[in-house]
């Protein structure tokens, strides 16, 4: 997992997510999931509702926000993590040690806030983070109800919101690689305004939410989830078999359904036309392609 900002299906999903916990059911043997479902709570993203045909300018866009291999190396963790890392935790809005303050039970730390940083930013909430095993999968869990304000004349950003949860496996051995369960919802504002910088994820970001889960097994990445991005609206994704090529930083390879109002296919080219743009195909056969902004 790498959390690098540079310059993302069904009903079924919905259906099933708030059925398992921690002791989660048994993998998804008869619909080939390899990571039992977790409890992750009511969905914050569901009900797909992007004209996906009239706005499929803006497909390409919505994919780098929630698919592997063109801005992020998995945005549905990357995200959330960054803008709690790197964002929330620097110096110049956190105080170490102190708000939030860290408390470490076992394999699980706590970072409780309801206080006032030195630099003049309101923190309430907590993130918590949970480790453990079970078989052959290690787990890291975050658990977050965070919410900052920048209360200052020269705050790095006005607002910072991050809820849900979300879920890390990785596979000792056999064909799981990682897998992603994540059902997050992100909100902040100010980050690009406030250093005079024009960036549509000013708007994006006011409302990002995923509902959803990425396996990456030798075959690449199954991918299967609901969306929402401010600005924009809520779309799913679903593919069987993403890949990322380390010869194309920007674009991955193989096919993703975007469902919405209708369903399109868009087929990602990797290193062999990496181009930052994906060829679109409608239910009808018209066929066309979507670009990056």
């Amino acid at each position: 997992m790498t959390a690098l900002l540079r310059p993302q299906v069904l009903p079924l999903t919905v259906l099933l997510w708030a059925c398992s916990g921690k002791d989660a059911d048994s993998a998804d043997e008869s619909d080939g999931w390899l990571v039992p479902l977790q409890d992750l709570g009511a969905p914050m993203a569901e009900s797909p509702d992007l004209d996906v045909v009239a706005q499929s300018d803006a497909l390409w866009f919505a994919g780098a926000h929630f698919l592997p291999g063109i801005d992020w190396d998995d945005p549905t963790i990357d995200i959330p993590l960054y803008l709690f890392e790197t964002v929330a935790m620097q110096d110049a809005v956190a105080d170490s040690g102190s708000c939030p303050y860290q408390v470490l039970d076992g394999g699980q730390t706590t970072w409780r806030s309801d206080c006032r940083s030195t630099n003049g930013y309101e923190w309430t909430g907590r993130m918590v983070q949970t480790n453990w095993s079970d078989e052959d999968i290690s787990y890291t869990r975050w658990d977050a109800d965070l919410h900052i304000e920048g209360d200052t004349e020269r705050a790095e950003f006005d607002h910072l919101a991050i809820h849900g949860s979300v879920v890390y496996a990785r596979g000792d051995g056999g064909d799981l690689q990682t897998g992603v369960q994540s059902n997050m919802r992100v909100d902040v504002s100010g980050l690009w305004s406030r250093a005079d910088a024009d960036d549509p994820r000013e708007a994006a970001w006011l409302d990002w939410a995923w509902t959803g889960r990425d396996e990456l097994t030798r075959s690449g990445h199954r991918i299967e989830g609901v969306a929402r991005l401010g600005g924009l609206g809520t779309l799913g994704l679903s593919s069987e078999a993403l890949t990322v090529d380390a010869d194309c930083t920007s674009s991955p390879t193989g096919n993703i359904t975007v469902s919405g109002v209708a369903s399109v296919e868009l087929g990602f080219h990797g290193s062999t036309d990496c181009r930052q743009c994906a060829d679109l195909t409608t239910a009808d056969g018209s066929v066309g392609e979507t670009c990056a902004r």
